[in-house]
């Protein structure tokens, strides 16, 4: 349902706390795992293709072109097959050009910034809560999920603006 485009050294942590959320609530998410001699490049396009939604963790440097198969690429796929995308802004301003004009004010985000490797560990229930929201706007069989809110540990620089209800049903 979910594909997960990050570049590796600045938002690992947090796209896996934010995996095992969206897995928690039922949502098949792709987070890439290629072994070593595998093709990264065929199983990135394979899930991006199949994909409902691609959520992008935008942090400083998403776009780059570094001369291999990388995000620059996955955002070319995904802007020339006109997926449906879900940015999760980590910083204020992307450092790639062609990233702040593709990733302008037309496409979906929710701001987060975590600061610390620790605060990336506890991704917000806001920002989930926003990715299930858009996934359902764009997949309505899946408007019936629910997502249970879970506190994060105290000093992790995590908020939820959840209410006290335990669900928060996705309409």
């Amino acid at each position: 349902d979910i594909f997960i485009s990050l570049r590796f050294c600045e938002a690992l942590l947090g796209a896996q706390a934010l995996k095992a959320k969206l897995e928690a609530c039922g949502i098949k998410t792709f987070l890439c795992a290629v072994e070593s001699g595998d093709d990264i490049k065929q199983q990135i396009l394979s899930h991006i293709d199949a994909a409902k939604l691609v959520v992008i963790m935008g942090t400083r440097t998403y776009g780059r072109n570094t001369g291999h198969f990388s995000t620059y690429q996955e955002l070319q796929f995904c802007l020339n097959e006109k997926k449906e995308m879900f940015v999760v802004r980590m910083c204020d301003r992307f450092e790639e050009a062609s990233s702040r004009f593709d990733l302008g004010g037309h496409i979906a985000y929710h701001l987060w910034k975590p600061q610390t490797e620790q605060e990336q560990e506890f991704i917000p229930d806001e920002v989930v809560d926003a990715i299930l929201r858009k996934l359902a706007s764009v997949a309505p069989e899946l408007r019936t999920l629910r997502f249970k809110p879970q506190e994060a540990p105290a000093g992790h620089g995590s908020e939820s603006s959840t209410d006290s209800a335990d669900y928060i049903h996705i309409l």
